[in-house]
């Protein structure tokens, strides 16, 4: 099933890329930390472990419909994970390859120093999916470092991604913009038979837009 929606995605994106050579498009570039936790169901009670941080780095295109809507495709690298008790305090972190597609609406029509140019504020919220590359476990008393075994039953992920934030113009036909984001994930990522793990986490960013 999820093979069957990944390949959906990457055809829809890849028409999505196409389409946008021929309209009026956008490329940006944006990096900055991540924020992440987990729930996880023990039974019938829900754990909220603590936070991990990582990295959040994303090449982003955007189709702009018009001056309010538009359509954003990205391709990101993101490291997610948590902490929890086995003994002593592990914490987990995995990277993964994330695919959101995004439904941006923006105003762009607040007046800036620059002549001709405006500050845009902006809003967006679709799907992502994602692919587990790479984990590791350490314990923060051993300082032990360890490759996690990603079983591949659980390897991927998906859910759903919002952001908000402001476009700054900066030179001829760019602009520096500022970003929060929130991924709520909705797969499963780890199940050990007794609790059944879910990822979700926050990343502020800063980039830049052409």
């Amino acid at each position: 099933m999820f093979s069957f929606i990944l390949r959906k995605t990457i055809i829809l994106m890849i028409a999505c890329f196409c389409f946008q050579l021929k309209a009026q498009t956008y490329f940006g570039l944006r990096a900055g930390p991540s924020f992440s936790r987990a729930s996880k169901q023990i039974d019938n009670s829900l754990v909220i472990t603590d936070w991990v941080t990582g990295a959040n780095i994303g090449l982003y295109f955007e189709f702009s419909f018009n001056q309010i809507l538009s359509l954003q495709t990205e391709a990101c690298f993101v490291q997610k994970g948590y902490k929890r008790r086995v003994f002593q305090v592990y914490s987990y972190r995995v990277s993964y390859f994330d695919l959101p597609i995004l439904l941006k609406f923006k105003n762009s029509s607040i007046p800036f120093k620059k002549k001709g140019r405006k500050l845009s504020m902006y809003g967006a919220v679709g799907p992502y999916i994602g692919i587990a590359t790479y984990g590791k476990s350490k314990g923060l008393e051993s300082r032990r470092v360890e490759k996690m075994d990603i079983d591949s039953s659980h390897r991927d992920d998906f859910g759903l991604l919002a952001n908000a934030g402001v476009a700054i113009p900066s030179g001829r036909l760019g602009s520096i913009f500022f970003e929060l984001r929130y991924d709520l994930g909705l797969a499963t990522i780890s199940n050990s038979g007794f609790e059944k793990v879910k990822s979700h986490g926050f990343s502020p960013s800063v980039g830049y837009a052409w």
